[in-house]
């Protein structure tokens, strides 16, 4: 009877097993193949580029030369930036990328607190390598990668030494910033401090500017007052450039006066143009853009690292009134 009862059972277990097999045959066949994923949209890096202001031609130029670099990488740029000059909304876009954990950031540099903060502690601890364009901060204190734009006191060196030569060599400078110099305005102060120091009978005054439109042309009115005979005047914030000359027309005649700036700011080429300043120092912003998603790219991929912390400088001309 239990030699019976075994065989029975046996031949159940056989069965069964046959049956199971058979079917998990039938779902694999039946199973649909779906297409292997597109390696390109799934690996394609991401790079955001921030900047302050993007209604200006300077960085739309820096954003012109990113994304045509990123189309020759296979990258995917997005450009983020504001209207205007509040640096809460710069914070906030800079801000979002590094908690989307973008693959990289090319971002102006700014010399805040906040800026230094989130650069240094929130994309480093997420892992987001940062390239200053444009504008830079101290390596150390951001801890950018690097930075693609203009040696500014190479810049500034040219701008003092070509006055100083149409100056005869004599006489006075009047040198205008930022009532807080940013690192770019120092960096371009440094240029012009050094290239001054070889001719003793050239000095200079540091004239602070205030943010609004009646501040800096009250300082440009007291500069004005305390330093009549200074005709000569250097204008490192190019943003302040047109309400300076504003307020120097108004008071007399633009003519004697020898004034130079960089081109950041769209009314400089205009005020150059018409001549009312006689030169700026013209950059190259859209081989900033290109050359910084470049590198950029290069870093996240691992064919360039380290990258040049020092930066990597990119051509500038002086360009002058009537030439």
């Amino acid at each position: 009877m239990k030699r019976t009862v075994t065989r029975v059972l046996s031949v159940c277990i056989v069965f069964f097993a046959i049956f199971t097999v058979i079917s998990v045959w039938r779902v694999i066949q039946a199973t649909p193949h779906f297409p292997e994923p597109v390696a390109d949209s799934v690996d394609q890096l991401r790079i955001v580029l921030i900047t302050e202001n993007q209604s200006t031609d300077f960085w739309k130029q820096v954003e012109e030369g990113a994304i045509q670099a990123g189309e020759k990488q296979g990258v995917l740029v997005e450009a983020w930036a504001g209207f205007g000059t509040e640096d809460q909304d710069f914070n906030r876009n800079l801000e979002t990328a590094i908690y989307s954990k973008v693959d990289g950031i090319l971002v102006q540099g700014q010399d805040t607190e906040a800026f230094k903060e989130l650069t240094k502690i929130k994309a480093a601890f997420y892992g987001v390598p940062i390239i200053t364009v444009g504008e830079d901060v101290p390596a150390e204190e951001s801890l950018r990668k690097t930075y693609v734009g203009s040696n500014q006191i190479e810049a500034a060196s040219l701008l003092a030494e070509t006055m100083a030569e149409k100056m005869n060599y004599q006489g006075e400078i009047v040198v205008v910033g930022d009532e807080q110099p940013t690192y770019m305005q120092k960096q371009r102060l440094q240029g012009v401090e050094q290239t001054l120091e070889a001719y003793p009978e050239i000095t200079f005054t540091y004239q602070g500017m205030g943010d609004t439109k009646e501040e800096i042309m009250n300082a440009t009115m007291e500069r004005l007052n305390q330093s009549p005979d200074a005709t000569s005047w250097l204008v490192l914030d190019s943003k302040v450039a047109y309400f300076v000359t504003q307020e120097i027309k108004r008071r007399t005649q633009v003519d004697p006066y020898l004034i130079y700036s960089f081109d950041e700011a769209p009314e400089v080429r205009s005020l150059l143009q018409a001549g009312v300043i006689d030169g700026m120092i013209r950059q190259r912003p859209q081989e900033m853009g290109e050359q910084g998603l470049n590198l950029l790219v290069q870093w996240i991929r691992g064919e360039t690292v380290p990258l040049n912390s020092d930066g990597y400088p990119t051509p500038f001309v002086l360009e002058e009134a009537g030439l």
